[in-house]
């Protein structure tokens, strides 16, 4: 044992394979014949069909023999959301009968949750060997918290068969690699994943953009000689992304017609409609719905049995925005990766709070606020604050599961403490240089020579 130990301590990439491939068995042994169950198709009861999976390999074999994917309808009864590309992405697995197909989307979805945490994994220890971030390692409670906050979300992804999993991998992945890359392929190539996720779905363009603006107003380091500046990397990375997965890939299986017909009926039935849920319109107004509009909606409803003015979201959305943009500025000029990387989470958290439709499960983005808020008071010293703040979101997440989110009490909890964090990480003074942290000390003034006698 103590051998197998030394050789997984000394080979990450076998650890990381061994932690990937464990987690996929242990999970499909324990949710494979749920999730088989759940998958079922029972005619004349769309209401037994209780997986979203099979909605992507509906809407691919449509893309792939030229039908009309955003009309039809699984045979749960949901429509398709998103543009070509994911459904594309699992067009191999449209052949199969729904069953298999749930249980292999539950497969991936297993090894992007391990491969989530073994890049979280990463992210810490690269943000302690940095500079002016090295400090204590994480705390049992942060690394305890993260999982409880999210838990229950990554349960509902796993559950309903949703893309969130795959989602935050790339949002980590991308992360790491455009901030903390020792080339500009790094860069570029971190780009080149957040592109994708935010082709996947639209959600991760706001964590893309906080995540430029950190590197574009940050000062010089030293490590960006070899890599160039890292912002101008980024922006080609997504660039190229963006016209490759939308585009490139998208046409080389569909066509340029077809597929910029596919774009512009996306844009017109889900993106820019007032209904995005199409044929599931109740689903805007629903529990199911955790965004902060519901939320209020919700609250308002339960409360009052009034709805309060769409304005109001409209003004607390914006007042978060601003939150996260003025952390963004004060992080920028900080040389502290895990303020920033708090930073690039708060945008993904609150990519999702104003998504106009947010089921549970994507508060599996939260992953990234969670645990680096925390982490980051932590490491300045702020262990009781730091313990307070972690221990908030999975106390509203349980809340939130017991009270059974009635009165949207995830989405405005978790717009309350996403503010809480902007604040924080805006009014903490920054972090001094590591240079000069490391600076020498001043010689000693000499001591006085003895009066003669």
């Amino acid at each position: 044992m103590t051998a197998l130990r030394r050789a997984l301590a000394d080979h990450p990439r076998l650890r990381g394979g061994v932690v990937v491939a464990g987690t996929v068995l242990l999970g499909l042994v324990c949710f494979g014949p749920y999730i088989w169950w759940r998958a079922k198709v029972v005619p004349g009861h769309p209401e037994q069909h209780n997986t979203d999976f099979t909605c992507y390999t509906t809407a691919a074999r449509e893309f792939l023999h030229g039908g009309r994917p955003y009309d039809v309808v699984n045979p749960g009864g949901l429509n398709y959301l998103y543009p070509p590309l994911l459904a594309l992405l699992v067009a191999p697995l449209a052949g199969l009968r729904e069953q298999p197909q749930a249980l292999c989307w539950l497969a991936f979805s297993l090894a992007c949750l391990a491969g989530c945490w073994l890049e979280a994994e990463r992210l810490c220890r690269l943000q302690r060997g940095e500079g002016g971030g090295a400090g204590p390692p994480a705390p049992w409670w942060v690394a305890a918290g993260a999982p409880l906050a999210v838990g229950m979300q990554a349960q509902a992804a796993l559950r309903f068969g949703q893309v969130s999993p795959l989602l935050l991998l790339l949002l980590l992945s991308g992360y790491r690699l455009a901030r903390h890359g020792r080339s500009a392929g790094q860069v570029w190539a971190g780009g080149f994943l957040l592109a994708f996720a935010t082709v996947l779905k639209a959600t991760p363009a706001l964590p893309a953009a906080v995540l430029w603006l950190l590197l574009a107003a940050a000062p010089r380091r030293p490590d960006d000689l070899p890599r160039g500046r890292p912002a101008p990397g980024l922006l080609g990375g997504l660039a190229a992304g963006a016209v490759v997965w939308a585009l490139l890939f998208p046409a080389c299986l569909l066509g340029w017609r077809a597929n910029l017909a596919y774009l512009g009926e996306w844009l017109d039935k889900v993106a820019l409609s007032g209904d995005p849920a199409g044929r599931l319109g109740w689903l805007l107004c629903s529990t199911l719905n955790q965004s902060l509009t519901n939320g209020l909606r919700l609250l308002g409803t339960t409360l009052w049995a009034t709805p309060p003015p769409a304005e109001l979201a409209k003004l607390l959305t914006a007042t978060l925005l601003a939150l996260v943009l003025a952390a963004a500025f004060r992080r920028a000029r900080d040389e502290e990766p895990t303020g920033q990387a708090a930073v690039f989470g708060l945008a993904a958290l609150l990519s999702i709070l104003a998504a106009p439709l947010c089921g549970i499960h994507m508060y599996l983005l939260a992953l990234p606020a969670v645990l680096f808020v925390p982490l980051w008071l932590h490491r300045r010293g702020r262990s009781r604050l730091a313990f307070r703040v972690a221990t908030v979101p999975w106390v509203i997440a349980a809340l939130s599961d017991l009270l059974g989110s009635r009165i949207g009490l995830l989405g405005l909890g978790m717009s309350a403490w996403c503010a809480w964090a902007a604040v924080l990480l805006t009014v903490e003074p920054p972090t001094p240089p590591a240079s000069a942290s490391r600076a020498p000390a001043e010689p000693a003034p000499a001591a006085p020579a003895a009066p003669p006698r």
